[in-house]
């Protein structure tokens, strides 16, 4: 009853905006001992709503050790874990507890995480198919079916499988309604990987049909369009990805396949670099040879623009 209340308290601090009584509250919680799973639960959301992943982390360590058999605390601390970077330790666990616990669709599809982000594509790759096969009905949209297949589709690309990941996700087009945005991204950029270009773009394409400002797409757009030497209409994409995230100029002008866009002014207004910059000179004449006459333009041009 204690843990109950004190839990309560915790959760109307926090939204009446009282995060120091919130904070409190769930610390006595943990202090009263034999604490609920959902109570662990509970205080680990709250420092992660508040960008606290690590004392997250620490405290689903803790409640996994209490209840060593819940499969929602061991699988909040391996997302918890993986966030963090510290992908060999949530295999550690996950492996663990399978040995000892019923191995659901979400953990096979957290230790297939582990091990992918770890480079053992192999032992990934059976950790995804075990997970979709635990979960086979890809209609109710279920996170981990999905992610899984797409993990699954990558992971073979990963092993020099690249059409037979397009295969397995061609396979299933059409069955995940809301994410289909997400699915055509996916299938788009595993064309993209296999160098068939055009069908990359009429894929994405298909995508901005269906969400037109959605960034990642608009990007990949002008990514692939670049690829074929489509340059004005790689150029109207990337106008149109940058005007819907800002950031994606920093990654614009690092990007090797725009080097033939570097010198115009409309790129130049576009991501907000100088054409002269060393940086700029430097990648042009390795990658190209420019004359020098062609860097005294760009630096005349800055000048008197």
């Amino acid at each position: 009853a204690n843990h109950a209340a004190w839990l309560l308290y915790a959760e109307v601090a926090e939204k009446s905006g009282n995060d120091g009584a919130a904070w409190r509250a769930y610390r006595r919680m943990i202090g009263i001992g034999k604490v609920p799973a959902a109570g662990y639960l509970a205080y680990a959301a709250f420092l992660v709503r508040h960008k606290r992943l690590e004392l997250a982390a620490d405290v689903l360590s803790a409640g996994a050790a209490v209840h060593p058999r819940d499969a929602s605390l061991q699988a909040c601390r391996a997302a918890a874990l993986q966030n963090l970077g510290r992908a060999a330790e949530s295999r550690t666990y996950l492996e663990d507890f399978i040995r000892v616990g019923e191995a659901s669709s979400e953990i096979l599809w957290l230790l297939g995480r582990a091990y992918y982000m770890l480079g053992n594509y192999v032992q990934a790759l059976e950790a995804f198919r075990e997970a979709r096969q635990l979960d086979c009905a890809p209609h109710r949209n279920i996170a981990p079916n999905f992610q899984c297949l797409i993990a699954e589709a990558y992971t073979l690309h990963h092993l020099g499988r690249t059409t037979q990941g397009i295969q397995l996700l061609e396979q299933a087009g059409g069955r995940y309604g809301n994410r289909e945005v997400e699915y055509l991204e996916a299938l788009g950029e595993l064309n993209e990987f296999a160098g068939i270009y055009g069908r990359a773009l009429a894929l994405y394409e298909r995508a901005l049909g269906m969400q037109p400002s959605y960034a990642p797409v608009l990007y990949r757009c002008a990514r692939v369009s670049a690829r074929l030497r489509s340059w004005r209409i790689s150029l109207e994409y990337l106008t149109r990805a940058i005007a819907a995230d800002e950031s994606l100029a920093t990654v614009a002008r690092s990007e090797k396949l725009f080097r033939p866009l570097w010198l115009t002014p409309k790129f130049h207004r576009l991501v907000q670099t100088r054409l002269a910059s060393p940086d700029v000179q430097k990648a042009l004449l390795v990658a190209g040879g420019v004359s020098a006459f062609v860097i005294v333009c760009a630096a005349l041009w800055r000048i008197f623009h």
